[in-house]
């Protein structure tokens, strides 16, 4: 599924819903609405490389896999992303987050975005941060992992009534 958000209107909306959600990725999206960065998401093993998108931007811009998500295989590993190839050698830079979120990891990324042009932002759980890590980036990449348990946390069945 692709989402594009890229009036001015929508992206405040969309900046208002996170905060109102206290979303640690609020400082990623206040960064695009203010276009000093770009965000192009890839929400799928099986998404081809965005060139045409990317070609397109004049912003320092991140390429965030959205690897962790919810879904049939909700993070499969790296070597089942079509994308993996031309996104290691795209990014100057890259993080592989592995971890629960916080605002600082963020803004992290907004800062690597404007200093190296091109960031690669990998969502991932926290058992396929060493396939992601060990792609041969320009740049070691700034893994971030979980302080003391796997990500994602599963959530206790009766948590859930």
């Amino acid at each position: 599924m692709r989402q594009y958000v890229s009036r001015r209107v929508a992206l405040e909306a969309a900046c208002s819903r996170l905060a109102s959600l206290n979303a640690p990725q609020l400082p990623l999206f206040r960064a695009v609405a203010d276009y000093r960065i770009a965000v192009v998401g890839i929400y799928g093993a099986d998404v081809r490389w965005p060139a045409s998108a990317l070609a397109r931007l004049d912003l320092p811009t991140v390429v965030l896999i959205g690897a962790d998500m919810d879904g049939p295989e909700p993070d499969p590993p790296p070597e089942s992303w079509k994308c993996r190839n031309k996104l290691h050698a795209w990014a100057r830079m890259a993080i592989v987050h592995g971890a629960a979120g916080e605002a600082d990891h963020y803004r992290i990324a907004v800062a690597a975005a404007q200093r190296f042009q091109r960031l690669a932002f990998i969502e991932c759980r926290s058992e396929h941060i060493e396939g992601w890590a060990s792609l041969p980036w320009c740049l070691p990449p700034l893994v971030i992992t979980p302080c003391d348990q796997a990500h994602p946390v599963a959530t206790r069945p009766e948590a859930m009534h």
